[in-house]
């Protein structure tokens, strides 16, 4: 998690936009939790949600 936070703070910093890919089915579930918590936004295939304070998946964006 603090390589992603200080990426994550870069990008912000550099007014920057990037796209962190993972594959769901590979990524174990603490990892996932992890990239939440350092992200704002989760992006599928057919949707992009916001991420909430407490890192809960939330509302769709656009």
């Amino acid at each position: 998690g603090e390589y992603e936070k200080e990426v994550d703070q870069t990008v912000i910093d550099f007014g920057l936009t990037t796209v962190c890919a993972y594959d769901k089915s590979r990524v174990p579930v603490h990892l996932r939790e992890t990239l939440l918590s350092c992200h704002r936004y989760y992006m599928t295939d057919d949707e992009v949600l916001g991420i909430s304070e407490d890192y809960q998946i939330m509302q769709k964006i656009g």
